[in-house]
């Protein structure tokens, strides 16, 4: 078998690439998506969501041309969360593969096409794509009872909001426990990847950003 040929070239690895119609993609580093994560979690779990809630649905407070209620705005929070945790537990890997000297274009090709890898998004995310970084990572090994949420959570909430269902009579505690099922996937992660790994590179007196 020909040996693959290991990417540790940092800029190649993040750099940029123009697309279709000329729109430029790149990695989103995963310290972005974890202050957009800890934005999201304060709108959920402060202390006057019941009280915003009521109000929207008879017209009052938050009521925009964008979400007229409740429904449509945390639609649209959910689903972007459930992005960024997706997007998270690929760059986790890609960065763990990385800076271990272990990424190669297979293997990144394999990460960002989790379709390729099982038919089940959730198990590609949660099992197979951190099955990469480490052995140990999968979710359905690390935690049996969050493993079988996430399944649960994926068949009857995360499809259906990807295809064309929202959410509808909205309330607090159905919230709470979806973001603290999300805080408990961010400690998973954090037990195999390293979170502030990209805040130790910038610090470091040898690294070179990227030009923009």
């Amino acid at each position: 078998m020909v040996a693959m040929q290991r990417r540790n070239n940092l800029e190649e690895a993040l750099a940029p690439k123009t697309l279709i119609f000329g729109l430029t993609v790149q990695n989103i580093p995963t310290m972005n998506l974890r202050f957009q994560y800890a934005h999201d979690r304060e709108i959920v779990f402060a202390e006057s969501l019941a009280e915003r809630l009521h109000a929207w649905k008879f017209g009052q407070g938050d009521v925009t041309v964008t979400y007229a209620d409740p429904g449509s705005y945390f639609t649209t929070l959910l689903r972007t969360t459930i992005v960024g945790i997706e997007c998270t537990l690929q760059n986790s890997t890609v960065e763990e593969l990385l800076f271990s000297n272990r990424l190669t274009e297979e293997l990144r090709h394999a990460i960002r096409h989790p379709n390729t890898l099982a038919r089940s998004m959730a198990d590609a995310h949660y099992n197979k794509i951190p099955y990469y970084a480490n052995a140990n990572a999968p979710l359905k090994s690390y935690d049996t009872g969050l493993w079988n949420m996430v399944q649960r959570f994926y068949r009857e909430i995360r499809n259906p909001i990807f295809h064309g269902f929202q959410l509808a009579d909205v309330k607090p505690e159905p919230l709470l426990s979806t973001f603290r099922m999300f805080d408990e996937i961010f400690k998973w992660i954090d037990s195999w990847a390293d979170p502030h790994r990209v805040r130790k590179i910038l610090a470091s007196a040898t690294f070179r950003p990227l030009k923009p």
